[in-house]
């Protein structure tokens, strides 16, 4: 037998590693998307998860206060140095009493001492699927509010309908006339509280204005919180994406729902206040985009209603149906069907 036919042929040729390469790269192209939609769908659970225990914190609230957690407690009708948010007040009811205890709760955002008070980041006010916890705002800027730095969060409670533009800002509890919770006040659930401040013009306490009760539309009806529309060109922005904790701009604690001409409204626009079409939709000029919810999960954004339970709601859904949901009090069936 001749001495070639005895060799033994050791390894691939050059032609069956191609094809095992190709192979590999094929069931590559179908494996990625199959884990971006499994971590897709954790981190949409996430986010619901996220909710249900913003909303059952607020519940907690409730029960040791008598009234729903504000907006955000301020003092005037301006934007500047204004106290703490909801994310503030509903801390010891997601056992952050450690973080809660940080904060000078007689001091404004702006002349809180310890840093660690605004830049602790708080997992359940982040979105997965939109951004790190640890991301925080800037602190310089045409309309900047944040003199100092901290953490930014993706949910936003539900101020009602663009009615309160007639106080100026969207979840104003009171008119121009100062009239607390008049027709021509904020009309969600997630509105301001007043500050009372002492003659060193520290904060003693601060009134609320929302209960349960006033809720009269049913809190399976009612929207408590969601997830707020920020572009994912604009994080951070000094306008609308501030500090979770500073109450000075009312765009970042609260967002509204509804469509241009709402019933209750004196005030109208020429643009629905829709929930965002897309991560980057900025139509309509920023007196809607800043103003809205809106999620990065493909379709749909997540609620928490007052009763606790969370829906993701339809991105299309109607303008009518969504304005009934974002407001307390309008007396109507919501027309909605949730799945």
């Amino acid at each position: 037998m001749a001495p070639h036919s005895r060799r033994r042929q050791d390894g691939f040729t050059l032609i069956e590693l191609l094809v095992v390469i190709a192979i590999i790269a094929i069931l590559i192209s179908l494996l990625v998307p199959a884990v971006q939609k499994v971590r897709e769908a954790a981190s949409r659970v996430q986010c619901q998860n996220n909710l249900k225990q913003i909303a059952l914190a607020a519940h907690n609230y409730s029960d040791a206060t008598g009234f729903l957690p504000p907006s955000r407690v301020v003092l005037n009708g301006t934007n500047a140095d204004q106290f703490g948010t909801w994310c503030l007040h509903i801390l010891p009811y997601l056992e952050q009493q450690s973080l809660y205890g940080v904060w000078d709760l007689t001091q404004n955002y702006n002349n809180q001492p310890n840093p660690a008070a605004y830049t602790t980041p708080v997992k359940v006010f982040n979105c997965p699927t939109r951004r790190p916890a640890d991301m925080l705002s800037q602190t310089s800027g045409a309309a900047n509010r944040d003199g100092k730095a901290g953490v930014l969060g993706d949910y936003a409670g539900v101020a009602g309908d663009r009615n309160s533009y007639n106080a100026t800002e969207l979840d104003f509890a009171w008119d121009t006339g100062n009239k607390v919770l008049s027709k021509n006040a904020a009309n969600g659930v997630i509105i301001t509280g007043k500050a009372v401040l002492d003659a060193a013009n520290k904060l003693v306490r601060f009134d609320h204005y929302v209960k349960f009760k006033n809720i009269t539309d049913g809190t399976s009806n009612t929207l408590m919180f969601g997830e707020r529309h920020v572009p994912i060109l604009d994080f951070a922005n000094d306008v609308h994406d501030q500090c979770i904790f500073n109450g000075d701009v009312h765009r970042t604690p609260a967002r509204c729902a509804g469509p241009a001409n709402p019933p209750t409204a004196v005030a109208t626009t020429t643009y629905d206040f829709n929930l965002a079409q897309t991560i980057n939709d900025k139509t309509s000029g920023t007196e809607r985009w800043q103003r809205i919810f809106g999620s990065f999960h493909n379709g749909i954004c997540n609620f928490a209603l007052c009763d606790g339970t969370v829906q993701a709601i339809n991105i299309d859904i109607d303008i009518m149906v969504l304005w009934r949901l974002a407001v307390r009090n309008d007396g109507q069936p919501t027309g909605w069907n949730p799945p």
